[in-house]
């Protein structure tokens, strides 16, 4: 059976929803003290936004769904959405007050073309996500920079004026203009320089599918070819809990980058999983049987992070020794910089130097040594906010956002999914296995335990992923 997503754009707000064949979902506004008030959805593909306020997604049988709001552009019976068995979705006006808004004839179904955004109200539109922004380019696809703007141009036909290829110092990358979107191309192998690719837009989107999609390519365009050999543990699960649709969305990004040995930088605020996720990313590429070495630029004091990361020659400051730093601890696997942005401006530009020319050289030293570890940078910082300030090199900063996943917050669904691991976890370190609500023997699986119900609870706040295991501790 085939599945779609709608996504339903309520003012700023933004709810998306999956649809199977068959299944309808009712557009309705609820009212104070109305009967019959449906079970909130506990499917797992519930993936309405927990910050919606009142609104929300609800499940009245099986097969249909209700989008509920207190919208007083929606009626008490506006309309259904269906998705029928030859995958195209279907719109009924169920005699709104508002009908107006749909200019549709009421209790007909009417059958919306394969990309839509539909009018249903004057502060909802309802977007179906095409085939087209569920697929990506291989990794490799392109050998210029010039044939992935063409590629580009002629997937977004309908949508833009032009995708171009500028250079970092062309006026048109500085120009303000809210019909452009201008990101970031790494130099490949076939080019010696860097660029931007500038999107011209027919009109103003709104489309997050559709922005997500081109961004999306961009990230796998600059992740650069895939390794020669194939990953050596494919078949491991992996780690990073993905349930929610955006959290899903960077964890098939980053299946693709896997296998690449380009730089990859994290972003994400704390408790996201970005250090579980670095370990993922080498778990499942070429390098896993090297070493992962992971640091917090934060933690190491300011006078000997160069030494750490680069190393030491004899004789380079007193009681200087020949010591190797991180960056050849990790030879041939993988350096994980954390907090990156608390990194020093005066060490930045060695930084760069070792992703862009893949060299390195030790304090005290005079020879270059050569770089062999995958790099993984990871913040919670803005690193645009910190170029203005002076405190980040706008150099670095385009280098590391050229392949750039941004980790999104656990939602409630990546918590219930992630609370079965914690628990073994637990009984792994010697805990006892938590009981059931009923009162039953314990069991391994604690998905109904009183300590699960309490968990999404903590994971709604900024530190939550590391924060999980501590809380069930101490419930």
């Amino acid at each position: 059976m085939t599945d779609s997503s709608v996504l339903l754009i309520e003012g700023t707000k933004k709810h998306e929803q999956l649809l199977r064949q068959g299944e309808e979902m009712y557009i309705c506004r609820y009212e104070p003290g109305q009967s019959g008030k449906p079970k909130e959805l506990k499917d797992p593909r519930d993936v309405r936004n927990e910050e919606s306020g009142v609104s929300m997604i609800t499940e009245i049988s099986p097969r249909e769904r209700q989008f509920v709001t207190r919208s007083p552009y929606i009626s008490q019976k506006h309309a259904v959405l269906k998705l029928t068995a030859r995958g195209k979705f279907v719109v009924k006006d169920l005699g709104s007050a508002n009908g107006t808004w749909l200019r549709l004839p009421a209790h007909q179904d009417v059958e919306l073309p394969d990309n839509f955004a539909l009018l249903l109200a004057k502060d909802l539109v309802v977007q179906r996500r095409t085939p087209l922004w569920q697929t990506t380019p291989e990794i490799g696809s392109f050998g210029t920079a010039t044939d992935f703007a063409a590629y580009i141009h002629s997937q977004l036909y309908d949508y833009v004026v032009s995708a171009r290829v500028v250079g970092t110092d062309s006026p048109e990358v500085l120009r303000e203009n809210n019909l452009c979107t201008k990101l970031p191309l790494l130099a490949q192998p076939g080019s010696r320089e860097n660029a931007y690719l500038v999107v011209t837009w027919r009109l103003s989107t709104f489309d997050m599918a559709l922005e997500r999609w081109l961004q999306a390519c961009v990230f796998l365009f600059n992740s650069g070819p895939p390794a020669d050999h194939p990953p050596l543990r494919d078949e491991m699960p992996w780690e990073y809990v993905a349930a929610s649709p955006e959290r899903k969305h960077v964890l098939k990004l980053a299946q693709c980058v896997a296998r690449t040995g380009g730089t990859v930088l994290l972003y994400g605020p704390s408790g996201a999983g970005k250090e579980v996720l670095a370990r993922d990313l080498h778990q499942h590429s070429s390098r896993a049987k090297k070493p992962f070495i992971a640091v917090n630029c934060a933690a190491l004091p300011a006078d000997l992070i160069e030494a750490e990361l680069f190393g030491t020659k004899r004789g380079a400051f007193t009681n200087a020794v020949d010591r190797i730093g991180l960056f050849e601890r990790a030879k041939d696997g993988t350096l994980f910089l954390d907090e990156i942005g608390e990194l020093p401006i005066n060490l930045q530009a060695k930084l760069l130097r070792a992703l862009d020319q893949k060299v390195f050289r030790p304090v005290g030293d005079v020879e270059e040594r050569q770089v062999r570890a995958r790099i993984i940078a990871a913040t919670n910082r803005h690193l645009e906010q910190m170029v203005q300030a002076g405190t980040f090199r706008a150099d670095l900063r385009f280098r590391l956002v050229a392949v750039q996943l941004e980790l999104p917050s656990l939602r409630s669904s990546d918590v219930a999914a992630l609370v079965p691991h914690l628990c073994n976890s637990l009984e792994t370190d010697g805990f006892p296995a938590l009981p059931r609500g009923d009162g039953a023997d314990p069991q391994p699986a604690c998905g109904a335990s009183p300590v699960a119900g309490q968990c999404p609870r903590a994971a709604l706040r900024p530190g939550a992923l590391s924060d999980l295991p501590r809380s069930e501790k101490l419930d």
